[in-house]
Formats: C-alpha cells, structure tokens, sequence
C-alpha cells in the first residue's frame, strides 16, 4: 500500500495510480495488455457478459456481489471467474494463461466491477485486447482513454449498468464494434 514515506526512500517510484504516482511525485505506469497474449481469436461465444476477479473484495466486500447478483435477477447471464463468490452454476475458478484471454474472448461484454475512487485494473485493457468491450463506473482517468459509447461504455449506478447491458446485448453487432475500436485505442 502507498505511505508518503515509502516513496520519499525509494529513487524512483511508480504507480498504475495517476493520483498516487501524483502525490508522491512519482511516475504513472498504467496497467497494460500484451497483444502478443491478448488477442481476438474466431472462438464461440459461451457468456454474454463476464466478470474475471474476486468476488468479496476487500475494498469492496460486497458490491461486486450485489451487482452480479442484480445483473442476474434481470435475466443476464454472468459467469464469474475468480475467488470468493457464492455457489451459484455460473461462478468458475480463477483462471490464468490462455483460459483468461478465451474467457474475455468469448464473452460479448466484460465487467469492470469496481469503485470511483480505485485505480484503473488490468482488465480495462485486457478485454478490448480480445476484442470484448468492458463497461465501467464512469470515472475521469478511463474516461481519459477511452471514447464512451464509442470504444468503452460507462455507468454511474446499478440501475444504469443494468439498463446498458440490457439495451447493448440486444445488439451484439454494436458490441463487436466497440471492441473493435477499443482494441484499437489499446494498441
């Protein structure tokens, strides 16, 4: 975790935290996806939306929980990969290697399930990298890299993450088409 004095003693310090690296006058390293490794490949589509990551967060214990869960009393389909979510059909291990770019790729949409106040996480870039666009709290630092709408798509509350995934998997061709110019921005 970040102290003031932490960076004071080291020569150089980064952070993938603009307002961190800011702070202690270090240098922005946002997190990053290896094209190399995430890739769109011609796979089927197995989850309209997906969600890679822990489920009872620490900085977030339950609202990860509350949101899938939400998501699902609607009639959406979310299949979790990750620790610490309940039982439930759609709730997979962790996963790693290939199996986590196949997970993003074969999904139309990918969660970021997260706070306004936390740093950018790697499935921001990791997603679009294989071609599946992310919805995410519409926050200032993505809102920086990514067009909304265009080549990421935001929400501010429950009710609105849910209304956008409802009126976006209803058009996957939309989808496709905000991946693709997501894939873009990252590269």
């Amino acid at each position: 975790s970040f102290t003031p004095t932490a960076a004071k003693k080291a020569a150089l310090y980064a952070s993938s935290s603009a307002a961190t690296a800011q702070a202690a006058g270090g240098i922005y390293l946002p997190p990053f996806a290896d094209q190399r490794y995430f890739r769109p490949e011609a796979l089927p589509t197995k989850a309209p939306v997906v969600f890679i990551g822990t489920g009872r967060h620490r900085r977030m214990p339950e609202d990860r929980l509350r949101m899938v869960a939400r998501l699902r009393s609607e009639g959406i389909r979310v299949v979790t990969w990750g620790y610490r979510w309940p039982r439930h059909p759609d709730a997979r291990a962790p996963l790693s290697g290939v199996g986590l770019s196949r997970a993003y790729g074969q999904a139309h949409l990918a969660l970021d399930l997260t706070r306004t106040d936390t740093n950018i996480g790697c499935r921001i870039f990791q997603a679009p990298m294989c071609g599946t666009p992310v919805i995410t709290r519409r926050r200032p630092d993505v809102q920086a890299l990514f067009t909304e709408d265009e080549e990421a798509l935001y929400y501010d509350d429950d009710d609105e993450l849910v209304s956008k995934v409802q009126e976006y998997l209803r058009t996957p061709h939309r989808l496709e088409q905000i991946g693709q110019r997501a894939r873009a921005r990252c590269l």
